[in-house]
C-alpha cells in the first residue's frame, strides 16, 4: 500500500492505482457474494462493490484514451489514493473473516453458525463504513466532474455571446475551474465545528450538495483548511489535502493553514500527514509558518518519534543541509523529559546531526552548533537553579557521545568555553563557578577535563579572549596547584576603542545593554559616531519612538535566558 503514497504517488498513473483498487475490490466481491444469506446489509455491500469495480474499469479506459488530464488527473489520483486506503482496510477485514469462516468438513448448519458469529454487527458496520467512505468519495468526484463540465460550458457560452455581440465585458468567472467563493466568517467555522463529530463524512456531504468547496475562504482570507487545522480535525485535514487544498495558501495576515495548528500532542498526527502526504517540506516549514515572527514551530515540539525517523531518513525532501541542521538543533532544544522516547529521540537527532555536519558538501560548517546551543541554556539554568537543567544535561551527555561539537568552533571562532565566557552570568566568581561545573560535567562523562582545558589554553597562550559587544573578556588559567586543580582568573573590561564613550551608556562587566539599535537600552558602541557628542548620545540618537537612549541608572536589570544579566527598559516605560 505504501508504494502509492508520498512523492511516489505523483509518478504512478491513475490507471495503475485504479488497477490496484480493482484487485482489492475483486477479492472483496468474491467474498461477499460467497456468503450472501438474505442479509440486506451484505447484499447492499456487494452491490456497492460491483459499482465501484465497474467505475475503476471505466477510469482505466478513459486514461488509455487520453481523456484524463491536467487538474482532473491530479484530483482523480488524490481521490483514488484515499479510496484505496478505505478499500485496503476492507481487504484486511475480509482476510480476517476468511480465516474465521474457513472451509471444513463440518455440517452446513455449523458452518452457517460460524459465519453468523464471525459476521457480528461490529464487523458488518466496519465493512459498511469502509465501502460507504469510498462510495462518498466517488460521489464527490462525480459531482466535481459535473460541475466542471457545466462551468466550462457556461464559459464557452459567455465567449460565444461576447464574440457575437462584440461587447466588451468583464471575463466570466464561470469559465475557470472551481473559483474561490467568499463566504462570511461566521458561517465557515460552523461548517466544520457543527459537523457530527467533526468528521470527514459530513464534509463530503456538504461538498456533494454544493454547500461548500475546498476553495472557500472567509472574510479574513482563511480557508477551510485553516479552520480544520485550528479545530484539530485530522480527518477533515486529510480529506481537504487529499482533494487538493493548498497548504501554502496565506490568509489576509499572511499565515498559512499550518500556522493555525495548536500545541496538542494529537496534532503531531496532522503534521505527519501534511508532511508525508501533503508535500510540506519539514526543513523549510518553520520559515513559511509565520511570516511576521520567527517562532518555534509546532513541528519541532510535538512531532512523534516515528515521524522524525521518517523525516530524517527520507531523501524526498529538498531542504538543504543547513536547513536540516537548524531543524535538528531547534528540535533538540525544545525537547522535554516527559516526552515519550526522550533519550531515543535525542540519539536519533544527534546521529543525523553529526552526519550532516561532517558531510563534504556542507557549506555552513560550524554554524548552528548543537552543543553550543544547549550550553547557553545550561548556563542560564546553572545561574538560576532551574529545574530543567537536568534535561539540558541529559541532552549534553548524548551530544558529547555522538558528536564532535566539543572541539568545534562556531562562527565567532568560539568553542564551548568561549560561549560560557560570553554568557558571563552575573559576576566574576559565578563565571568561574560555571567553568568549574562545566569541567565537572565533562569528567562525569569520561572526558579528561584537565587535558581538555590544556588544549583550550594552548590555542590561546595569552589567555582565552572573547569580545562581547563593547566588552573584552579574557580567561587565564594556571596549572600550578595540582592538588586543588587549575586556578582561574577572568578579566572583563571595556574594549580600548570604546573607552572614550560615557560608561553610563555602555555595557558593564557581566551586565549587557542591547547590542541592537532602536531601544532605550541600546549600547552606545553600536551607535553611529555622528550621533555622539562628547561621549554621550545626542537627543536624536536612535532609541524608542518616544524617547532617547537612557543611562544604566535609569534602566532595569533583568536576567535574560540566552545572554544572562543585562539592562532593559522597565516594563512600564517599554
Amino acid at each position: 500500500m505504501a508504494e502509492i503514497f508520498g512523492v511516489a504517488a505523483g509518478a504512478i498513473s491513475v490507471a495503475s492505482i485504479a488497477i490496484q483498487i480493482a484487485d482489492s475490490l475483486r477479492i472483496a466481491i468474491d467474498f461477499w457474494e460467497a456468503i450472501q444469506h438474505s442479509d440486506e446489509r451484505i447484499n447492499r455491500i456487494s452491490t456497492q462493490l460491483h459499482i465501484l469495480y465497474n467505475y475503476m474499469a471505466e477510469i482505466q479506459r478513459e486514461e488509455q484514451n487520453g481523456q484524463i488530464q491536467g487538474i482532473q488527473e491530479e484530483l482523480l489520483r488524490s481521490t483514488l489514493i484515499m479510496m484505496k486506503r478505505d478499500l485496503d482496510n476492507l481487504t484486511d477485514l475480509v482476510s480476517s473473516l476468511m480465516l474465521d469462516i474457513s472451509p471444513s468438513q463440518n455440517s452446513v448448519c455449523r458452518k452457517i453458525r460460524r459465519m453468523q458469529i464471525a459476521l457480528n454487527d461490529s464487523k458488518l458496520s466496519r465493512a459498511k463504513g469502509y465501502v460507504e467512505s469510498a462510495t462518498n468519495l466517488l460521489h464527490l468526484l462525480q459531482s466535481w466532474q459535473s460541475r466542471t463540465m457545466l462551468q466550462q460550458m457556461n464559459g464557452k457560452i459567455d465567449a460565444i455571446f461576447a464574440n457575437s455581440t462584440r461587447v466588451q465585458k468583464e471575463p466570466s468567472h464561470c469559465s475557470g475551474i472551481l473559483p474561490s467563493s467568499l463566504i462570511p466568517t461566521s458561517s465557515i467555522d460552523p461548517t466544520i465545528a457543527g459537523l457530527p463529530g467533526g468528521d470527514a463524512q459530513g464534509m463530503l456531504k456538504l461538498f456533494s450538495t454544493g454547500t461548500a468547496s475546498i476553495y472557500d475562504v472567509d472574510q479574513n482570507g482563511q480557508s477551510l483548511l485553516h479552520h480544520a487545522c485550528w479545530s484539530e480535525k485530522l480527518d477533515i485535514c486529510r480529506l481537504l489535502i487529499g482533494l487538493g487544498a493548498d497548504i501554502y495558501q496565506p490568509d489576509n495576515r499572511g499565515f498559512i493553514p499550518t500556522s493555525e495548528i495548536c500545541g496538542s500532542p494529537e496534532t503531531g498526527k496532522t503534521i505527519h500527514f501534511m508532511v508525508e502526504y501533503g508535500g510540506v517540506d519539514p526543513f523549510q516549514y518553520y520559515h513559511l509558518r509565520n511570516p511576521i515572527y520567527v517562532t518555534a514551530t509546532i513541528l519541532r515540539t510535538i512531532i512523534p518519534h516515528d515521524t522524525l525517523v521518517y523525516l530524517l531518513g527520507s531523501s524526498c525532501f529538498y531542504g538543504d543541509l543547513h536547513s536540516r541542521i537548524i531543524f535538528i538543533v531547534d528540535t533538540i532544544r525544545t525537547l522535554y523529559q516527559p516526552r515519550a522516547n526522550f533519550f531515543e529521540t535525542i540519539a536519533l537527532l544527534c546521529t543525523h546531526y553529526e552526519a550532516l555536519q561532517s558531510h563534504r558538501s556542507n557549506r555552513y560548517k560550524n554554524q548552528n552548533l548543537l552543543l553550543h546551543s544547549c550550553v547557553y541554556e545550561w548556563c542560564w539554568g546553572q545561574a538560576n537553579n532551574d529545574e530543567d537543567t537536568k534535561d539540558v544535561e541529559s541532552k549534553i551527555v548524548q551530544i558529547l557521545k555522538l558528536t564532535k561539537d566539543l572541539h568545534r568552533t562556531e562562527y565567532r571562532a568560539h568553542t564551548v568555553l568561549g560561549c560560557i565566557l560570553c554568557y558571563a552570568s552575573y559576576n566574576k566568581s559565578h563565571t568561574i563557578t560555571l567553568i568549574s561545573n562545566w569541567l565537572m560535567l565533562l569528567s562525569k562523562n569520561g572526558i579528561n577535563s584537565h587535558e581538555y582545558l590544556q588544549q583550550e589554553i594552548q590555542r590561546h597562550p595569552d589567555g582565552y579572549k572573547v569580545e562581547q559587544c563593547c566588552r573584552s573578556i579574557k580567561l587565564t588559567v594556571r596549572f600550578e596547584d595540582t592538588e586543588n586543580g587549575p586556578h582561574f582568573d577572568v578579566e572583563n573590561i571595556t574594549r580600548p576603542i570604546y573607552e572614550h564613550l560615557d560608561p553610563a551608556y555602555l555595557c558593564e562587566a557581566w551586565r549587557q545593554r542591547d547590542p541592537k539599535l532602536g531601544s532605550m537600552s541600546t549600547c552606545l558602541s553600536v551607535v553611529d559616531e555622528g550621533l555622539i557628542y562628547d561621549g554621550r548620545p545626542l537627543p536624536s540618537a536612535p532609541g524608542s519612538w518616544v524617547t532617547t537612549m537612557k543611562p544604566n541608572s535609569e534602566l532595569e536589570l533583568v536576567n535574560l535566558k540566552w545572554t544572562g544579566w543585562g539592562y532593559s527598559p522597565t516594563w512600564i516605560e517599554a
